[in-house]
């Protein structure tokens, strides 16, 4: 439907109000900001090379910092230059899922990890608007990488049947594991 392409769906009798407010926030920004029918030209583009498409929605708030020149000197000034959720079609080749798994609804899979590379300055900046938290930049030596990155690069490796000894990584470009999945982040025993 792309008049109403998103349905907000309240969990209990409190969140009625909160999900009507979202939905129509939503629906209006899926209709007037972000490109449906670009977007579903490339979902059609990826189900029928791969078989399938993913489409990752994110929250997004770009800031352009200005400065201005004021009686008190040069001050910076924010300015929100989009403020919504924006939509990306991925390459299903940088998505890795499970081997086991025998669902394709993602909220039912132990994980999902999405590969990016990127730049350095990208990095940094991701990590300055706090998209990124407690990463830690090796200048020169993006190899470095701690156990718990290994143990997912071992796991794309044996999913993609690749020996890892024949991968040589390449030092000049940072690679983002973004893993999505459930972790018991406050270590009361419940996955969130």
């Amino acid at each position: 439907d792309f008049e109403r392409p998103v349905r907000a769906l309240p969990v209990g009798q409190e969140d009625v109000m909160k999900a009507k407010r979202a939905d129509r926030f939503l629906n209006w920004q899926f209709t007037n900001e972000i490109p449906m029918f670009e977007v579903a030209d490339k979902v059609a583009d990826s189900s029928l090379v791969y078989g399938h498409a993913i489409v990752k929605g994110r929250y997004v708030r770009d800031i352009n910092v200005l400065k201005v020149k004021t009686e008190a000197g040069m001050i910076s000034k924010e300015e929100t230059a989009f403020d919504g959720v924006k939509l990306d079609v991925l390459n299903p080749e940088d998505v890795l899922f499970p081997g086991d798994t025998t669902t394709d609804n993602p909220d039912d899979m132990e994980f999902i990890i999405h590969e990016i590379p990127t730049t350095l300055s990208n990095l940094r900046r991701r990590q300055a608007s706090k998209t990124y938290k407690d990463v830690d930049i090796a200048i020169g030596a993006f190899q470095e990488r701690d156990d718990r990155s290994d143990d997912l690069r071992q796991e794309r490796y044996l999913y993609q049947g690749i020996d890892e000894q024949s991968v040589t990584m390449s030092s000049n470009v940072p690679i983002i594991l973004e893993w999505y999945g459930y972790y018991d982040i406050d270590g009361d025993g419940v996955e969130e």
